[in-house]
């Protein structure tokens, strides 16, 4: 009965994180800045990860793969969006939603090994995920930001997925089937919008 309510708690507690937010397409981006170092782009770009499931699917994502398999992977994928956002290479809407999901099916098997497919996986989410604000939201200040809001949530998701592995063993992997579930109807709305 325990490890039941602990399954339920973490499925509650991951669909609250992610049920006020909207998807992608349709909420604001942050102006392009106008002045070399502009301290509200910055704390705009930074608030943005927080507007959109598919930033916060990818965040939580990066921050489970980081706690259940190597640190350093919050690490490498916000290094990854950054280099992303300076690359400018926008992709199909629905790919950073079914790398996501990649990532999610990952944890539904437990704890992953931090191989080079892993590192690679995460790379490429992040690295979308940059290149896709790079033509909304240009400019120095506003990567920097995006960045740090990114790390911020990619440090929530990872201390998020230490508190499902204390409340249940299988914590991670409900986490992970949410992601799953969640990155696929993002990606399916995406390729085969109403």
């Amino acid at each position: 009965m325990r490890r039941l309510f602990s399954l339920l708690l973490s499925a509650v507690f991951l669909f609250a994180l992610t049920g006020t937010v909207r998807a992608h397409p349709g909420h604001p981006h942050p102006e392009p800045e106008v002045d070399e170092f502009d301290d509200e782009a910055v704390l705009s770009a930074a608030t943005h990860p927080f507007t959109g499931v598919d930033h916060v699917l990818a965040m939580l994502a990066a921050g489970l793969l980081a706690s259940v398999a190597d640190r350093r992977l919050g690490a490498g994928f916000v290094g990854a969006m950054g280099l992303g956002f300076a690359a400018g290479c926008a992709p199909a809407g629905w790919l950073p939603a079914l790398a996501a999901a990649a990532a999610g099916f990952l944890l539904l098997g437990g704890s992953p090994s931090p191989n080079a497919g892993l590192w690679a996986l995460v790379a490429v989410i992040g690295f979308w995920l940059g290149g896709a604000h790079a033509a909304r939201m240009g400019g120095f200040s506003s990567g920097l930001g995006l960045c740090l809001g990114t790390a911020i949530g990619v440090w929530l998701g990872a201390g998020a997925a230490s508190g499902l592995k204390f409340l249940s063993p299988l914590g991670t992997r409900v986490a992970g089937g949410a992601v799953l579930t969640t990155g696929l109807l993002l990606a399916g709305a995406r390729l085969f919008p109403a």
